[in-house]
């Protein structure tokens, strides 16, 4: 079942958001420059390799990987929230949404600094119309800036490549500005 198929589910992630580091406007070189009309945030998706879609409510970018098995959503939101509490704020919502009747819970959650701005990250699980799918789930949030994510997901079997080819790439060029 292609992940564009899976899309309306897949949201399910989404929670709060927020964003990374000030600097200029990052070299985006054939990528596409994305910028948050929320929050003071921007990055790089590669049109070569995402196709964009429509998002929802806080859903300010909504993209699909051209192979068919990746998705990415980009929530923004202007409050801000203590990251512990946003963290288990994802995971809440991911449990509301997916109806199941265990809570959603994270694994392998990380701190990672990207352009100068610890941004908390988290895998979860969660079957979508019958179907598991596996989310990266990047996650930030700063007093007077807001909160964002920024939500990969894919099936657990295409989840190292998500990771490392799709996340790898767009991750290190979030930044935020001034």
């Amino acid at each position: 079942m292609p992940i564009k198929s899976l899309f309306v589910g897949a949201v399910l992630g989404v929670a709060l958001g927020a964003l990374p580091a000030l600097a200029a406007d990052p070299d985006c070189g054939s990528a596409n420059l994305i910028k948050s009309a929320k929050l003071k945030l921007e990055a790089c998706v590669d049109p070569a390799v995402w196709e964009a879609g429509q998002g929802t409510g806080d859903q300010e970018f909504v993209y699909f990987s051209k192979d068919g098995k990746a998705g990415l959503a980009v929530v923004t939101e202007e409050p801000s929230v203590d990251l512990k509490a946003y963290h288990d704020a994802i995971l809440g919502f991911a449990s509301k949404q997916s109806g199941a009747a265990a809570p959603v819970t994270s694994y392998d959650d990380a701190t990672t600094t990207i352009n100068g701005k610890d941004w908390g990250s988290m895998h979860y699980n969660v079957k979508v119309q019958g179907q598991e799918l596996e989310f990266l789930n990047y996650y930030y949030s700063e007093q007077g800036l807001g909160s964002a994510q920024f939500i990969f997901w894919s099936l657990p079997d295409d989840a190292g490549s998500t990771s490392t080819e799709l996340a790898g790439k767009v991750m290190p060029t979030v930044t935020v500005t001034n």
